[in-house]
């Protein structure tokens, strides 16, 4: 897309947004994130993650992305019974951040039998990422959370099959281990883009 396309995408979502009924500082906030490029133009946003038994694992990578502009409409969770209620409860705590986000999202949590099944990991990742990629959606693969494994297989997947971004959430200080976002110094987090870095 050229500059004078994005800029004209930009433009007409804002137009669009400010004839949706929202608050001023939701509209000041949109607007900040058209000038800032960050702001994705009306599309399927998706997000996919890897469970773990530590909820803020889960939800910590999606606030941030949400802060740079990523507010994705669907979730799509790995899980496997090991993890299946810290997912569930995840679950239930992102509709609530990404409609404070102004978002509705679509959360599914995709069950593994076992958690070391690798063929359906790929799978998972594979079928996710080429359908985005078909309907011109943006999506983004959490590597995060989960088992090294896991977010191996998600990290090759993402740049294998044309993921738009891989994102990794860096806490540079291990003392906030299992605090929510909100809860950590910005200055102690990273939100890495790794289609941007490699």
């Amino acid at each position: 897309m050229t500059a004078v396309a994005m800029n004209e995408s930009r433009w007409k979502t804002l137009e669009i947004l400010s004839s949706a009924s929202l608050s001023c500082n939701q509209l000041s906030v949109a607007g900040t994130l058209l000038e800032a490029g960050s702001f994705y133009p009306i599309m399927t946003r998706i997000w996919i993650t890897n469970g773990t038994p530590t909820i803020p694992g889960i939800l910590n990578p999606l606030m941030a992305a949400c802060d740079r502009g990523f507010v994705p409409d669907e979730v799509h969770i790995l899980s496997n019974p090991g993890v299946a209620d810290s997912v569930a409860k995840a679950s239930e705590k992102l509709d609530v951040i990404i409609d404070a986000y102004g978002g509705d999202p679509d959360v599914e949590a995709y069950e593994l039998e076992h958690e070391t099944d690798f063929r359906e990991i790929v799978n998972f990742h594979r079928a996710t990422i080429e359908t985005a990629e078909e309907n011109g959606d943006p999506i983004a693969v959490d590597v995060t959370p989960g088992r090294k494994f896991m977010s191996a297989i998600g990290f090759q997947a993402g740049f294998r099959f044309g993921a738009d971004h891989v994102f990794y959430f860096h806490r540079k200080a291990g003392s906030y281990y299992g605090q929510f976002y909100p809860e950590i110094p910005r200055t102690a987090t990273d939100l890495i883009d790794f289609t941007e870095v490699l």
